[in-house]
């Protein structure tokens, strides 16, 4: 199991787990978890395309069906940037 920290801002934070104070929690993953499991996991749409990083990089949409997961990794998934 790998466990890692995920981090939102507070429009998405509805997908946080229950009983999660804030925007940020801990969750545990089965190895080989990818960046698309977590989105999947939390109940978010998929065809979104949330900004999304892994540690401090971002994920391209094309490559979160095959980003693996590490133990300690840090995700944050933010809704995606409107322009105007």
């Amino acid at each position: 199991m790998l466990k890692i920290t995920l981090k939102t801002s507070r429009p998405l934070a509805k997908y946080l787990p229950r009983g999660t104070s804030g925007t940020k929690t801990e969750l545990r993953c089965e190895q080989g978890s990818t960046a698309l499991d977590v989105i999947s996991r939390m109940g978010m749409p998929p065809e979104i395309n949330y900004l999304l990083t892994l540690n401090g990089t971002i994920v391209p949409m094309s490559q979160r069906e095959t980003t693996v997961l590490s133990d300690h990794d840090e995700i944050t998934i933010l809704p995606p940037l409107k322009g105007g």
